[in-house]
Order: structure tokens, then sequence, then C-alpha cells
């Protein structure tokens, strides 16, 4: 049964909580919401191991999704690349049904993958984002 909800940000503070949620039941850590004046991530490690950007998957079509990523998020993904930090983008689906699920896309394919616009868009093709696995 799907469930309907109105806007975008309730739909991303329902992505935030599945993937804290499976982040401690599959992987055994907790992720923490950034500090202040720290910018360019969504969740991290409390040892700033890693860091996760949340993208919930509203758009595009069965054959493909999108979703686009702010220069915030593109330089902290950078950044954390050259330092060897890792940074994932985790594209929640379905997030309104009572089966979500996500995958988890590593940063260096994400920044390899992105058009150079003005606004940086990842698309992947439906049957790419099966080669991906959850946490």
């Amino acid at each position: 049964m799907e469930k309907k909800y109105q806007t975008n940000l309730e739909k991303e503070k329902l992505g935030r909580e599945y993937i804290k949620k499976t982040y401690e039941e599959k992987k055994r850590i907790r992720l923490v919401p950034p500090g202040k004046k720290e910018y360019g991530f969504d969740l991290k490690t409390p040892d700033e191991k890693e860091f996760v950007e949340l993208k919930v998957v509203t758009s595009g079509t069965p054959e493909a999704r999108t979703f686009s990523v702010t220069q915030r998020e593109f330089e902290k993904a950078k950044k954390c690349i050259k330092n060897g930090i890792t940074y994932n983008f985790i594209a929640v689906f379905k997030v309104e049904s009572d089966s979500p699920y996500h995958r988890t896309f590593p940063a260096q394919y994400v920044i390899s993958k992105m058009k150079p616009t003005m606004q940086r868009k990842f698309y992947i093709k439906a049957k790419e984002i099966e080669k991906f696995k959850d946490l």
C-alpha cells in the first residue's frame, strides 16, 4: 500500500531515518548529522571516516533515474577522495512505499559520470542501478 506524503522535506526525512536505521542494523555504525558550519553531506560516522549524502529519488522514468549534486557536495566528495576518506551517495528509492530500497554509489563513480554543467546531474539507467548493492 502506497503512503502519501505531501512534501519533499517529508520524503527526505523518511529517507534519512531509513538510512540511519539500515546503517545501524547492517553495518553496526551510527550516523550523526553534520555539526555547525559543516557542509556537503547529510550524515557521517562519529569518527569522520565515512560521509553520506542522501538522495531520495522521486524523479525519472522506469528506465532511468537522476539526482542533482550541489557544489558543496561535489567539493566535499572530491576532498574526501583526495584524503582517502569514504564518501558515498546513497539513493533511496520508493521511500513512500512499504518497501523502500537503496543503492550506494561511491563518490568516485558519481563524479566520473556527471555531466560538467552548472547544475551537476547524475544520471543512471535502471539496469545499471542493480549493479550497485545496498549496505
